[in-house]
């Protein structure tokens, strides 16, 4: 997905991501979290001094993108948004369907 595609669809991406927060398994939510940190910042690079447990798995799953290119992070972000919503299946249809095409 083009980058001009997916900010005239941000909105409805972001409405798929509050959907999938209580939704998906907790591991797939981290790694969305990760892709949108690399494709929005680049590498992580701060000392994570973070105690809580789910935060410091956070900052590792985006740490672990290290090089990744914002633009490949970018594209694993939207793909990765479409696969758990398609996962979740008949209950995520209203927003899949803007975004799988």
């Amino acid at each position: 997905m083009s980058k001009g595609k997916f900010e005239r669809l941000k909105p409805r991406f972001f409405e798929a991501e509050d959907f999938l927060l209580s939704r998906a398994p907790e591991e797939d939510n981290i790694m969305l979290y990760a892709y949108f940190k690399q494709a929005t910042q680049g590498d992580a690079m701060l000392i994570q001094h973070q105690t809580e447990f789910i935060d410091q798995v956070k900052w590792d799953a985006w740490k672990s993108l290290e090089g990744t290119s914002e633009d490949e992070a970018f594209e694993c972000y939207c793909k990765k948004v479409v696969e758990m919503l398609k996962d979740i299946g008949e209950d995520a249809k209203e927003y899949l369907d803007p975004l799988d095409g």
